[in-house]
């Protein structure tokens, strides 16, 4: 598409950067698109551990680093309050020991 057909149909104003050819983002988009790469990340090395069970868990621990982190500004940048994160860890955990034998 040309740049003058581009402009006709999505006006001046969008959100598309025609220089580098990828969406421009704000921050909180920008901020939850990286969270949930991250988060992906975190799945594909889990996924990796149950298909080679012989791999050490560097990648895994590399990757669990990076979403703690994504996690912690994700709460910052949205003001999540940090209690409000601990209480739903807790009911996790009492759900976890009420259905799974992580706790036995």
């Amino acid at each position: 598409m040309k740049l003058s057909e581009f402009k006709k149909k999505f006006g001046e104003g969008t959100d598309f950067d025609l220089d580098y050819g990828k969406m421009a983002m704000d921050n909180k988009t920008e901020l939850l698109v990286i969270l949930m790469e991250e988060c992906a990340e975190v799945i594909q090395e889990a996924s990796k551990l149950i298909r080679f069970p012989e791999n050490n868990t560097d990648k895994l621990t590399k990757e669990l680093g990076d979403l703690q982190f994504m996690i912690n500004l994700t709460a910052n940048h949205l003001d999540i309050d940090t209690v409000d994160i601990a209480v739903q860890m807790d009911k996790k955990r009492k759900k976890l020991e009420t259905y799974s034998s992580l706790f036995s």
